[in-house]
């Protein structure tokens, strides 16, 4: 019998490697996405991850990094490389099921260790078991459009807080171009009752039952539409990165835009702290308060508004 000796071993390693999860129920998600990566400093057509057996979303063939692919040297590199050995790319991640929102991500490539992002529900996502949903529509309270209504307050960030731990666990969303948000979080614990209301017999004087329990909720949000960024491919067919929100392009839905713009992920989880006008007609507070029933959705919304929305008052913009 003759030994097989193989005369020589290609090793390619990849740029990026992309781990993509849900932040409702922290699994990976292996489906329905499409990832892709461009320079950010010149045109190029878009390369398309493909997805390894580990769910792992695999960036290769990038302009400029075939040196680094085929690289024979063992010695890793920097994770983010240091300037000028990396170059900078958008990556853009969207989902054809319509689950999660798009968004873009600019990076310094190549990257030794996987980059971890997270997918963030869009408001027509469908009920997962086991978690239940807080949905609402903020409006921008300071800007109106060309009819008299309030502008949606596009891309905020919203926060929840409804079980008291210590560090306190928050539970995160992001609203879409129309300011409209559905942030999925589980379920109230029927065996761990809201404050002030004991586990009792169902015979027991003036018992609750499940239906009336109500666990409260906390809901913060942080919208500053000056420091969003979005990136854009020009008529040249070169990246373009828009900062603020733009009349025309960041106010239609990314897939119907003629731009096809995508939210940068940094910028909207880097807003600052927004104030609610907790009634139509009342004063500004830090935060919504609200309650959660069980097997039930909550619509957040001020109290008075007229179109059962979340006012909010955005931070002052200060100039440079």
């Amino acid at each position: 019998m003759r030994a097989f000796y193989p005369l020589e071993t290609v090793v390619r390693t990849t740029p990026l490697g992309l781990r993509c999860v849900d932040i409702a129920t922290l699994s990976q998600v292996t489906t329905g996405l499409s990832v892709t990566a461009v320079p950010s400093d010149r045109r190029a057509h878009e390369a398309q991850a493909s997805l390894t057996r580990s769910g792992i979303y695999s960036l290769q063939g990038l302009p400029g990094m075939r040196d680094f692919e085929f690289s024979a040297e063992d010695s890793a590199p920097a994770s983010p490389p240091v300037s000028p050995s990396g170059r900078e790319f958008v990556v853009r991640v969207e989902d054809a099921r319509g689950r999660y929102m798009p968004f873009s991500m600019i990076l310094t490539l190549p990257r030794s260790k996987v980059v971890t992002a997270y997918l963030f529900s869009l408001p027509g996502r469908g009920l997962v078991p086991g978690l239940t949903v807080i949905r609402g529509s903020l409006r921008d309270s300071t800007r109106q459009l060309s009819d008299g209504s309030l502008r949606p307050a596009a891309f905020a960030r919203v926060e929840a807080q409804y079980e008291l731990t210590s560090p306190p666990t928050l539970y995160v969303a992001l609203a879409d171009w129309r300011g409209e948000f559905a942030l999925l979080l589980p379920a109230p614990n029927p065996l761990r009752p809201p404050a002030g209301v004991s586990v009792t017999s169902p015979n027991t004087s003036g018992r609750k039952i499940i239906s009336q329990m109500k666990w409260p909720v906390t809901l913060n949000f942080f919208y500053q539409p000056q420091r969003q960024e979005f990136i854009t491919t020009n008529e040249r067919g070169q990246v373009e990165v828009i900062t603020g929100q733009r009349d025309g392009v960041t106010d239609i839905a990314p897939e119907q835009s003629l731009l096809r713009y995508a939210p940068v992920l940094a910028s909207l989880l880097n807003q600052s702290a927004a104030e609610v006008l907790p009634t139509a007609s009342g004063s500004a507070a830090v935060s919504l308060e609200a309650e959660i029933e069980f097997d039930k959705e909550l619509v957040a919304r001020t109290g008075g508004a007229a179109d059962s929305s979340i006012l909010l008052v955005p931070p002052a913009v200060v100039s440079p």
